[in-house]
């Protein structure tokens, strides 16, 4: 699409993700399914749509999701586990999502999203692979996959990269226990998180980074 239609004209992307953050804002539409109902056709499980919202998110883009119906116009039971399952990981995690805006970067890591696997390939990410949205005065890191060694390093987030600043005042868990915060330290190539002994909802995790203005006195602290 031109640039100039930009400002009058939605860029509409069916069934195919890009690669990296547009500056104007975008769709991405797909479906549970097939785009009507179709009995026997494999649905996108609550994880893969997870995973595709963030990732779409993360680059200025909102996700249009297709609901197929049954004839009578009600829901089979897989599509209503589905859809149960995405508003249990909203209740928990919106905050991260709606309101929100691109960052400085989509994301880092090593799994991303072009060519043929723009086409909703199915992409198994790694503990490396994390996303970003931000707020006023908060930064909000998407959690691809669960460390095994519950650390993740969060490299954009490096006191040498520039990206931030000043240190976080806060990093917290979206959805977790506050019995169970977690523990970080800004190193100069990573923010380095360490995450509680289990992940608080079944797909991606949200850390939730405060970066506000700092005082002198909690300046300090962050830094010792």
């Amino acid at each position: 699409m031109p640039g100039r239609d930009r400002g009058a004209v939605l860029l509409d992307v069916e069934r195919q993700q890009l690669g990296d953050t547009d500056p104007e804002p975008w769709q991405y539409d797909t479906s549970i399914g097939d785009w009507f109902y179709c009995d026997g056709y494999r649905y996108k499980t609550a994880d893969e749509i997870v995973r595709l919202l963030v990732d779409t998110v993360s680059k200025n883009g909102c996700l249009l999701l297709n609901v197929p119906q049954l004839p009578d116009g009600t829901l089979d039971d897989a599509t209503a586990t589905v859809l149960d399952s995405l508003g249990a990981w909203v209740e928990r995690c919106g905050e991260a999502v709606f309101a929100t805006r691109p960052w400085a970067r989509h994301g880092e890591g090593p799994t991303s999203v072009s060519g043929e696997r723009a086409r909703e390939s199915a992409l198994t990410y790694t503990a490396s692979d994390i996303r970003f949205t931000r707020a006023p005065e908060v930064l909000y890191a998407f959690l691809m996959a669960w460390p095994d060694n519950r650390t993740v390093r969060i490299r954009s987030l490096g006191r040498t990269t520039g990206l931030l600043p000043a240190p976080p005042r806060r990093v917290t868990l979206l959805g977790a226990a506050a019995s169970e915060p977690p523990r970080w330290i800004v190193r100069d190539d990573a923010l380095e998180v360490t995450l509680p002994a289990r992940p608080p909802t079944p797909y991606v995790q949200v850390l939730r980074i405060d970066t506000g203005r700092l005082g002198a006195d909690e300046a300090e602290r962050a830094a010792a």
